[in-house]
């Protein structure tokens, strides 16, 4: 063959009659290139979704100018068309819908529903945004410049290797960041008892910052959380501030913090599933109410948090922290 086998597998997604989802067990040679080119690799499906977006970025990246805006804007359809069964907003399935009338069944992995989608993101990288762009025709006429320009996007991530890799690292890193203080920035709020006499103090009683756990292990980790200020805590939650997904370790939402008055000493566990994906990652909790207002809008910055390395070994007669 004479492009690499990768390369005839993404081909392959975009062809009239082909199948454009992203699945391991038959992308053989897209998925050992993910295991190479990603810092994380779980193993599932999600890793070639992650390949083409960061590939995707990349190539932005190195290239941050606006000079080649049409390559750009080429490369990001060429992508939206393999997301499209779950990036679209509902906003955008109802455009879809507008611009196709009745062809339109609101299955958003329908080749339909991904040529418009591809059409429409690259008709906004342009800056360009009226309505003609929601049907599928032009997208599907412009389908194999989509995906020369995503074939074009991976290589280049193939060709640069430990640099590729360091980006990702870099990447998933923002994003973590970015999820948990968008997060935690939407549940701001001033509580009816916020003041400077409402005060608290924590330590870590197992599980310190750093702690190495197995993928996919369950555990508890414990706080100490002491009353030091003037105003009793009634009817208040632990509640997560970081989103849920395979790169954190999974948790409840909240927990019951039992009433404590000023001067008590309180423990507080929250049992916990390790995540899939290798590496550092941290959840963050804080003290809300019902509603989840936070207490200390403008203090504890980063609250009650976890923070552990996952590795891919496995939990053998070792003591829990």
């Amino acid at each position: 063959m004479a492009i690499d086998s990768w390369e005839q597998e993404l081909a392959d997604r975009f062809v009239a009659r082909g199948n454009p989802s992203l699945r391991r067990h038959d992308l053989s040679a897209l998925s050992a290139l993910a295991d190479i080119l990603l810092d994380q690799s779980t193993g599932y499906d999600i890793d070639l979704v992650d390949l083409i977006r960061f590939a995707v970025a990349y190539s932005d990246h190195e290239d941050p100018s606006s000079a080649d805006r049409e390559a750009k804007a080429l490369c990001a359809a060429g992508a939206a068309f393999l997301h499209a069964g779950s990036s679209p907003t509902n906003a955008d399935v109802a455009l879809i819908a507008h611009g196709n009338g009745k062809s339109y069944n609101g299955d958003t992995g329908s080749k339909l529903a991904r040529d418009t989608w591809a059409y429409m993101i690259y008709k906004r990288a342009l800056g360009d945004d009226r309505r003609g762009f929601y049907s599928y025709k032009p997208g599907a006429d412009m389908r194999g410049a989509f995906r020369e320009a995503l074939i074009k996007a991976v290589r280049t991530a193939e060709l640069a290797g430990e640099q590729f890799r360091s980006f990702c690292t870099e990447q998933r890193g923002v994003e973590r960041e970015g999820y948990a203080l968008h997060y935690a920035e939407s549940k701001r709020g001033t509580a009816s008892t916020d003041s400077r006499l409402d005060r608290s103090d924590a330590r870590d009683v197992n599980f310190p910052d750093g702690s190495l756990v197995p993928i996919g292990a369950h555990f508890t980790k414990t706080w100490e959380v002491t009353n030091i200020g003037q105003v009793a805590w009634i009817d208040r939650r632990l509640t997560r501030m970081t989103p849920q997904g395979p790169t954190f370790p999974s948790s409840p939402d909240w927990i019951p913090i039992p009433d404590t008055f000023p001067g008590q000493t309180i423990h507080l566990s929250v049992d916990f599933i390790a995540g899939r994906v290798q590496g550092f990652s941290t959840v963050r909790f804080k003290m809300t109410d019902e509603e989840g207002t936070l207490y200390f809008p403008n203090k504890y910055l980063y609250g009650l948090t976890l923070l552990i390395e996952t590795g891919g070994f496995k939990w053998i007669g070792r003591d829990l922290p």
